[in-house]
Formats: structure tokens, C-alpha cells, sequence
């Protein structure tokens, strides 16, 4: 009898054990999406602001052969304030061709003190006036 009360404890143990282990896979898949997720939801903020400003660029040729496009800091992109736009303009081609190469490179950083990080760049080619 003394035996089964034993039996009884060991088989309670296995299966605590079996559940926590259960617990803990399911808690590391939900973080694991969430970290995901909020990768995704950054790299998608990202490639807006890199597309609007693309957008401005292509409307705004005189801005590009001028070089008057400049780099949008931190807190200057309304509803994005942790991004950053910079726009790196190249003249390809031959001079009387009119052609720049302009790349929208976009930067995060979570917070004032933290480092930023790269998250994406475009770029397209746009006839200048």
C-alpha cells in the first residue's frame, strides 16, 4: 500500500513536469510571434515613409537637381517620429542626360538613447528639369 502512494506522487511530478513544459513552449511561441510581429509592423512603418519620400522626389525634380532634399530627422516625419529619412542623390549618366540615381534610406531607433538601425533603402531614377 505504502508503494502506490509513492507510485501516485511520482506520476503527479512526471506530469507537473509534462505541463510546465507544455507552458513554456506555448509562452516562447507567443513571444517569439510577437517579436515577429513587431519586426514586420517596423520594416512596413519603414518602407512607407522610404516610399513617401520617394514619392515627394519624383514630384519635386527641381528639389532633387538642387540638392535641397535633405535629411529628415527624428521627429520630423508627421505620425513617425522614431524614423528617420535620409536621401542620398547621384547624377548618372552623362550631364546632358539629366539623370539622378536617388536612394531613400529610413532609420529607427525605439528610443532618444538607444542606437538607431538601418531598416530599409530605396531607390529610383528620376529625370531632373
Amino acid at each position: 500500500m505504502g508503494n502506490e502512494r509513492g507510485q501516485f506522487m511520482i506520476e503527479a511530478i512526471i506530469g507537473v513536469g509534462i505541463l510546465g513544459l507544455l507552458v513554456i513552449f506555448i509562452l516562447s511561441a507567443f513571444s517569439a510571434r510577437y517579436v515577429f510581429d513587431k519586426t514586420n509592423t517596423l520594416r512596413t512603418e519603414a518602407l512607407y515613409v522610404a516610399e513617401q519620400g520617394l514619392e515627394f522626389a519624383k514630384a519635386h525634380p527641381q528639389a532633387v537637381t538642387s540638392g535641397s532634399l535633405t535629411t529628415e530627422d527624428y521627429g520630423s516625419i508627421p505620425l513617425y517620429p522614431n524614423y528617420k529619412r535620409e536621401y542620398q542623390i547621384q547624377q548618372v549618366g552623362s550631364a546632358d542626360m539629366n539623370l539622378y540615381l536617388v536612394t531613400v534610406v529610413v532609420k529607427w531607433k525605439k528610443s532618444q538613447k538607444s542606437q538607431e538601425r538601418q531598416l530599409l533603402s530605396l531607390t529610383t531614377i528620376i529625370t531632373g528639369q
